[in-house]
Formats: structure tokens, sequence, C-alpha cells
């Protein structure tokens, strides 16, 4: 399955609410006709964290060793040690980490300014906010796109 795929997949966990509790980590590719394919799923008790993403990781690289390839990317969140753990386990694919958790990781001046510009209720006070977000990003005379 995984040789049918694109090379870019994206992995997660997911709280299990209940007796028991728990994550359900995932890993999942597209194929070439743009369908979801699951690549493994596993069940893991206890909290999301560096060891439980280190377990799944493991399960994927001796499942599917050719996971672990030049041009092989996986999109992750990078919280509770997923980021840590990813090059624990994989030496030639690629983390990338997801936008939504990218701009948790924006310096503290930047988030206010991203929180502000969420609320924001009218077009003038969202490029009110843009105007000054660009000024916190201006690295060497250009600005980064948001």
């Amino acid at each position: 399955m995984h040789g049918k795929c694109v090379p870019v997949a994206q992995s997660d966990m997911t709280h299990v609410k209940g007796y028991y509790g728990g994550n359900v980590f995932y890993r999942y590719c597209q194929d070439a006709n743009h369908h979801c394919c699951l690549l493994r799923a596993c069940y893991v008790v206890g909290n999301e964290s560096e060891k439980s993403h280190q377990m799944c990781n493991d399960f994927t690289w001796r499942t599917i060793p050719e996971f672990d390839r030049s041009g092989q990317t996986d999109i992750l969140d990078g919280d509770k040690g997923g980021w840590a753990a990813f090059g624990k386990t994989f030496k030639n694919c690629n983390p990338f980490v997801c936008t939504n958790h990218q701009r948790d990781k924006e310096k503290a001046e930047s988030r206010e300014l991203y929180e502000t510009a969420v609320a924001s209720t009218s077009m003038v006070g969202l490029l009110e906010v843009k105007a000054q977000f660009d000024s916190h990003r201006r690295v060497e005379g250009c600005v980064r796109c948001m």
C-alpha cells in the first residue's frame, strides 16, 4: 500500500474518553486517486508523550521499513513529544510541523497579535493588527507571509 501513495503522510494522536482512556495514534497517506489510506493505527494506554509517540513510530518502522526513506515527509503537530520522538526512530524521512501548531510556537508578541487578529470584528481592525504583525516579522527588509 505505502509504495502506491504520495510520499507525504500525516500522523497524530487523539484522546480516548471513557473508562480506560488513553490515545489512538494514526498515520495516514494519500494514494494516486486522492483516497485517504490508513498506514498504521495503534492504541496507547496513558497520556500522549514522547514515549508514546516513540512506540508508535517504532511500530511504523518495524512494519513498514520503507517508510523511512529520502523524500518521505510526515506532517505532525510537533506537540507533546511528537517532534522529539520522530528523529529517534526515523533517520531518512522528514518531519513537518503543521501550520496550526507552528503558529503556537511564535514569539509571545507575535502570538498575542495573532490572537487579536482572530478576534477582530471588522476589516479595519484586522488590517490594523496585520500592520503591527508585519512590523514584528520583518527579516532583513522582507516580510514573511502569514
